[in-house]
């Protein structure tokens, strides 16, 4: 491609506003792309959202109570009035199907996308890779995987991205070549109106967005009370399908430490809220840290994150260790960086990861 406008059409499962992370993402993909330049659109194939296909201009949302074969005529349609000159699809096997086991997807995005260039973008992978899996998530797994191997055939991706290196590791363990595109951060940032006065007896942590079951603060927190300091933990946005595992956090340190639960906020609120904070603090394993879109808005505020989980493991996958210097393992090490890693300046990667994306696939 040369230096021209490019049209790009990036698909989706869902598209709802808040509700769905890669919808999310994409769109404020898509938003930067127009910005230096090209010509995006949106298509979301498979939305709980709505009730009836929803057209605006440059978008379309097709509902999944529509018959897969009215949702394959739309959205042929729609690309083919696009003219489109590349499909950037965003995959997570879950945004497809209920159960992530859409045998038909590979010939139903076939049909749609024709001889369209594809760049697949992978958000999730197959479940049940990693060490320990029980036998059911494997054999679940199994056949994510072939269909997501048969999807990358079908549509002769030449273009592959992930958000992590345990993820590109996979891919390519299963014959399909890909490179990292890092997650930005999901949330604007805006510069507060007045930072609060920083007391030194008191750490400010906070989270943001869904809670992984799995998580267990107790090593955190233990090894926090024995600074001598107030710890104020908060959360903000939402917390998800596990909200069960605050009110055991509440029910077990409420009287140690300081837990507040801010709820859904606007960006603007969100982004002051980061602002204030001492330190983030992830839920997500070390080993797939980069596809947490919470931690990526928190790195991108300049917030140094405490990961106190590292129980995800993946044979004969190299593990590379934390991705930026402000990622603080709890392990022997923990101390002494949090007394050492200090804020950085906020700093969006928006441009720099649509301007890879963009050379990625020639549009550049």
């Amino acid at each position: 491609m040369d230096n021209s406008k490019v049209k790009i059409l990036f698909l989706v499962g869902s598209l709802e506003p808040g509700r769905d992370g890669v919808g999310d993402y994409s769109r404020t993909l898509a938003t930067e792309c127009a910005r230096v330049g090209h010509e995006p659109c949106l298509l979301s194939l498979n939305d709980p959202w709505v009730e009836r296909p929803q057209s605006e201009p440059a978008l379309l949302r097709l509902a999944t109570k529509m018959s897969w074969s009215d949702r394959v005529r739309a959205a042929r349609a729609f690309l083919t009035a696009s003219r489109a000159e590349i499909v950037s699809l965003h995959f997570v096997p879950y945004s497809f199907h209920r159960a992530g086991l859409n045998f038909a997807l590979p010939q139903i995005l076939g049909v749609i996308i024709g001889r369209t260039r594809v760049q697949v973008m992978f958000h999730e992978l197959w479940i049940g890779a990693q060490i320990g899996a029980s036998l059911q998530a494997k054999t679940l797994g199994f056949c994510q995987r072939k269909i997501i191997q048969a999807t990358v055939k079908t549509l002769a991706c030449r273009i592959v991205h992930a958000s992590n290196s345990v993820y590109v590791q996979l891919l390519a363990r299963h014959g399909i070549d890909a490179t990292q595109l890092p997650l930005f951060g999901s949330v604007p940032i805006i510069a507060p109106e007045k930072l609060p006065r920083r007391n030194s007896n008191i750490l400010r942590l906070g989270m943001f967005g869904s809670i992984h079951p799995e998580w267990s603060p107790d090593e955190m927190l233990g090894r926090l009370r024995q600074l001598g300091k107030q710890v104020q933990l908060s959360h903000i946005g939402r917390i998800g399908p596990w909200a069960s595992v605050w009110r055991d956090l509440t029910e077990r340190y409420g009287l140690e430490v300081e837990l507040r639960r801010l709820g859904e906020r606007s960006p603007e609120e969100i982004s002051r809220f980061l602002s204030s904070l001492d330190f983030g603090v992830a839920t997500t394993p070390l080993s797939l840290i980069g596809k947490s879109a919470s931690v990526a808005a928190m790195l991108d505020h300049g917030l140094p994150v405490i990961v106190n989980r590292n129980d995800v493991h993946f044979r004969g996958i190299t593990d590379t260790g934390p991705s930026s210097e402000r990622l603080i393992p709890v392990d022997e090490s923990f101390p002494e960086r949090l007394t050492t890693v200090r804020r950085q300046p906020p700093k969006a990667r928006l441009p720099d990861v649509v301007a890879q994306f963009l050379n990625d696939i020639g549009a550049s």
